[in-house]
């Protein structure tokens, strides 16, 4: 999808919500999507709740190993497979693709640790190396947030 200036965007939020983290948590118990970028504390019927945030994480890191290998890290033949997949199968990196930079890989890497308290935050993904490069202002540091913060205020 392009925006009207040409700039890529990625964006499916048929299923999102705006949350009051204050008032309700980062806490979910109910899970809704595309089966494929469920994280595995979603596909565990086990587990009762899951954070939002972590499975955000996770579902980007789909996004980003479809978006450098054009394949999905983790599948089966129905809905079922896929969770079993995503649970149990271990993480392969195509080998065909020799161009993929290892500060690329590391962050796949990261967004699709299976246990959710050792996947990247946001806020790492922000101060990663690899993100940065090329920014004259690391997108984690407080002068980037002011940035982004008065770009979107004069937006509105």
């Amino acid at each position: 999808m392009l925006d009207e200036h040409g700039k890529a965007k990625y964006a499916d939020f048929g299923i999102s919500c705006i949350l009051d983290e204050l008032e309700h948590g980062d806490n979910f118990k109910d899970s809704a999507g595309t089966s494929p970028y469920m994280a595995p504390e979603i596909c565990d019927p086990e587990i009762v709740t899951y954070s939002g945030k972590k499975a955000d994480i996770w579902a980007l890191g789909i996004a980003t190993f479809g978006f450098t290998f054009n394949s999905m890290p983790y599948w089966g033949e129905n809905e079922m497979k896929i969770f079993e997949s995503i649970k149990n199968d271990p993480l392969v990196m195509p080998d065909d693709r020799k161009d993929v930079s290892p500060g690329l890989i590391n962050i796949i890497k990261g967004m699709l640790e299976k246990d959710p308290s050792k996947r990247l935050t946001l806020d790492e993904l922000k101060k990663d190396e690899w993100i940065n490069q090329g920014f004259h202002i690391n997108l984690g540091s407080d002068e980037a947030q002011v940035g982004m913060f008065n770009h979107y205020k004069a937006e509105d």
